[in-house]
């Protein structure tokens, strides 16, 4: 089965980045522990939206980065977004 280049790539970005979950959990801790509104309860990351009142959950498992939230946009998203931009990954097949 051959690939699409750009898919590989986003796996690979993938792989690379959320490889370990302890990792992406002190991510999320670190931007966020400062904040009144942040709790965490091991991998389950809790923020309450002041203006609205929502509460946006995150957990972050070995495979998958769960997000419960009512807007596609929100905290947790910007932050892993932040944190994608910042690797490179270079592959000859590519």
């Amino acid at each position: 089965m051959n690939r699409n280049p750009k898919i590989v790539y986003l796996i690979q970005l993938m792989e690379c980045a959320y490889k370990n979950v302890d990792y992406l959990n002190d991510v999320i801790y670190s931007a966020l522990s400062k904040r009144q509104e942040y709790h965490r309860i091991g991998h389950l990351h809790i923020f309450e939206n002041q203006l609205t009142h929502e509460i946006i959950r995150l957990e972050v498992k070995k495979y998958a980065i769960e997000v419960e939230s009512r807007d596609k946009n929100n905290i947790f998203f910007d932050i892993l977004y932040h944190n994608l931009k910042s690797y490179v990954i270079i592959n000859g097949n590519l």
